[in-house]
């Protein structure tokens, strides 16, 4: 259906789950690797569900995997902000992932919009 590999929502979610992965990794977390987990696990689920939709041919498929995309985005952005007042990731690292996060959600919400339109309304 679409080259995901093309789509800018993929290349930046590709971007932020390694910045995330960094990030945690370099953390303050002590112990507790639960924080570090579940945000690389957020972040890794915007591209990876941004592919696994675009790759199973259908509209509404790929609609509902772009839901779950932003639906990560949001939660990557809850935990950076939690990480980033506990002290678990640097203040600015964490403010830096959250908004990333918080514009792929935007993103990935109005890509769903998109693909979801009828092709007439696309110009075809």
């Amino acid at each position: 259906m679409h080259r995901y590999e093309q789509l800018e929502l993929w290349t930046r979610g590709c971007a932020l789950s390694v910045r995330t992965y960094r990030a945690t990794r370099a953390a303050a977390l002590g112990t507790d690797r639960s924080m570090a987990w579940q945000m690389r696990r957020a972040a890794a689920s915007i591209p990876a569900n941004v592919a696994e939709g675009a790759t199973r041919g259908g509209v509404a498929e790929f609609a509902h995997f772009l839901a779950i995309a932003a639906a990560s985005a949001a939660a990557l952005h809850t935990h950076a902000v939690v990480a980033g007042q506990v002290g678990a990731v640097e203040l600015a690292e964490a403010a830096a992932i959250a908004a990333e996060a918080t514009f792929l959600r935007r993103m990935a919400v109005a890509l769903r919009a998109r693909v979801r339109r009828p092709a007439a309304e696309h110009g075809s």
